[in-house]
């Protein structure tokens, strides 16, 4: 029986290219916070901090895709990235940094504690703002493309309308439709906003209108 030949897939490609970015990221975070623990001044960076940060990039790379790869980073469909995928993604980014801060402190040299605050902040930042840039960029991409936008009134402010309305906006084939209000009967919702959308009123108002 003949073996199954790999099949590069778009996804594979994907992942390659965030695993350049964040090996990039990850690397020149710690540098930019060094470089602010020292008043913005490369040259007045302690040289024995900065020996440290050098001699640790390998580990700290090959510590953070490891940790990337082992909780599926680089396997989720970014265009359909949701409130619920940034829980694991900043559990993924606070174990690698957790394990980078013991061993460049343990093995190397015990840095400023702007480093290590400032380091993973940004680096979070960083990566998790590209991520969901990516959900953004494709949302408003489907719309621009749509040749008449048709406004769309969803009823019910609920956990169902909240996902109606996401896979509109994500729908390339639903392109040509915005959501412009939530209906609810629940008078508590109304005037309140659902991912910047307006919950409008009752079903009353919809007659009364």
């Amino acid at each position: 029986m003949g073996e199954k030949k790999f099949k590069i897939q778009h996804w594979h490609i994907v992942a390659v290219m965030l695993m350049v970015y964040d090996t990039i990221v990850v690397n020149f975070a710690y540098a930019v916070a060094l470089w602010l623990r020292f008043d913005c001044r490369f040259s007045a960076i302690d040289i024995k901090y900065l020996e440290a940060w050098i001699a640790y990039i390998p580990v700290r790379t090959v510590i953070t895709l490891t940790v990337f790869w082992l909780t599926s980073m680089y396997k989720r469909i970014w265009r359909f990235l949701g409130i619920r995928e940034l829980l694991p993604m900043t559990n993924a980014t606070l174990i690698a940094g957790l394990i980078n801060l013991c061993g460049i402190t343990i093995f190397l040299q015990r840095m400023p504690i702007s480093y290590y605050i400032l380091g993973f902040v940004l680096e979070y930042v960083c990566e998790i703002g590209l991520r969901y840039s990516y959900r953004i960029f494709v949302t408003e991409r489907n719309r621009a493309h749509g040749k008449q936008v048709d406004n769309v009134m969803v009823i019910g402010a609920g956990a169902a309308g909240q996902t109606l309305m996401r896979e509109i906006q994500r729908s390339s084939k639903l392109n040509n439709m915005l959501v412009k209000c939530f209906i609810d009967d629940n008078k508590n919702k109304n005037g309140r906003f659902i991912e910047g959308v307006p919950v409008a009123g009752t079903r009353d108002d919809i007659f009364a209108a």
